[in-house]
């Protein structure tokens, strides 16, 4: 698996489903541009580091050799030994004798029991024209849950469906497709004591995946892996500054999503944009500390460019941010991203030109308004009666 470290800091993370104690595991890192590397294998807790190698050898290079002590979800990151970016390639691989136990749910159905992981995220995508069936059985008494951690399929035409019971038109509990950004809920229970998990693709087009964890009711499941919100096996966010500097990114293939990481303070403001290369249109969304919710998002700026997007916010509290740029309809290409803290004097690109005080700001589609200055807003009322019909003030000083 091909991984890059694009900024300082920065940490490549991927994941990994154990299906038996007694598995015995490789981790191979060849270095490509990336001069040295570290690399962790993480337990289910996704904090405790099990096992640590730098050098392997007179390599510069990591390595590390592992027999699993138990089933479960397990988590490997590479992470540069200073502070130097560049590629390199993961390579895993497992014992055959093992390995293979569990069986192929694309060639006859797996039936699970208690709590673990299913995946389905083959090297490289899915097949094409393929039907994978999971069964959870639980017992007496019991439900089935299966929560969703990763999901990338083709929108539209490749679904994972899930099942009170037996796969049947009267019993499908939900049928998802796409990414897991979209999705209105990731966890499912079954009425019953059986659940089952198919994945369908048609004949066309694969994309990564899925993974997910399932569990009965009164058994305790797995933890969930790194937070993310594309089904990939490895997330990756990039660190950005805040002082309106460029950085370059790229949505290689449909589907795929970039994140980016800042540091913000409470009561800054900050503008967030991107900027298109070949990319034709984006979405860019705000997420919060959790990793999950999304606080604003946004399609069309009106800025530079009317299809790429545009964010001001005012952070409510200090900690790191994220950004979650995709393309519109599925869209690839190239792109830049942006993040300036206006607090501190630092303005995007025709920032000047989008302020409602000076100039004015023209916005189209939907999105997000935010004026919170330091101080009040009594000074703005008088500069925005330049800008807003004497009716439309009037209502504003009341509700001000």
């Amino acid at each position: 698996m091909q991984g890059n470290i694009a900024s300082t800091g920065e940490h490549v993370w991927y994941s990994f489903v154990v299906q038996s104690p007694g598995q015995e595991f490789q981790f191979d890192v060849q270095l490509g541009t990336l001069a040295d590397s570290v690399m962790d294998l993480v337990g289910t807790d996704r904090s405790t580091v099990l096992v640590e190698n730098d050098d392997n050898g007179n390599s510069l290079a990591s390595y590390i050799e592992w027999t699993a002590p138990a089933a479960g979800t397990y988590y490997v990151m590479v992470k540069a030994y200073s502070d130097e970016t560049g590629t390199f390639t993961l390579t895993a691989t497992g014992s055959a004798a093992t390995a293979g136990a569990v069986g192929d749910a694309c060639t006859s159905p797996v039936a699970l029991q208690g709590s673990g992981s299913i995946s389905h995220m083959p090297d490289g995508q899915y097949q094409d024209s393929r039907t994978c069936d999971w069964t959870v059985t639980c017992r007496p008494g019991e439900t089935a849950t299966f929560t969703f951690s990763q999901l990338d399929t083709e929108a539209d035409y490749d679904f994972v469906t899930l099942y009170d019971g037996a796969v049947g038109p009267a019993t499908m509990i939900d049928e998802v497709s796409g990414n897991l950004v979209d999705m209105a809920t990731r966890s499912y229970r079954s009425r019953g004591s059986t659940m089952t998990v198919e994945f369908t693709s048609d004949d066309s087009i694969g994309a990564r995946g899925f993974e997910g964890q399932y569990a009965c009711a009164g058994a305790t499941a797995g933890p969930p892996p790194p937070p993310q919100i594309t089904g990939d096996a490895s997330t990756t966010y990039s660190l950005i500054q805040t002082d309106g500097t460029p950085l370059q990114s790229e949505i290689a293939r449909v589907s795929e999503h970039q994140f980016f990481q800042f540091t913000a303070l409470a009561g800054s403001t900050y503008e967030i944009e991107t900027q298109l290369g070949t990319l034709p249109d984006s979405i860019i969304s705000l997420i919060d500390q959790d990793r999950e919710t999304i606080i604003l998002e946004n399609d069309d700026g009106e800025r530079a460019n009317g299809m790429a997007s545009f964010i001001e916010w005012t952070c409510p509290a200090d900690g790191t941010y994220y950004i979650l740029v995709r393309g519109y309809q599925r869209s690839s290409g190239t792109f830049q991203v942006m993040v300036a803290d206006t607090t501190n004097g630092a303005h995007l690109a025709g920032g000047t030109s989008g302020d409602p005080c000076a100039g004015g700001a023209t916005l189209t589609g939907q999105g997000s308004l935010s004026f919170q200055p330091d101080g009040n807003y009594r000074e703005w009322l008088q500069q925005l009666s330049a800008f807003v019909p004497p009716s439309k003030l009037f209502s504003l000083k009341s509700l001000l």
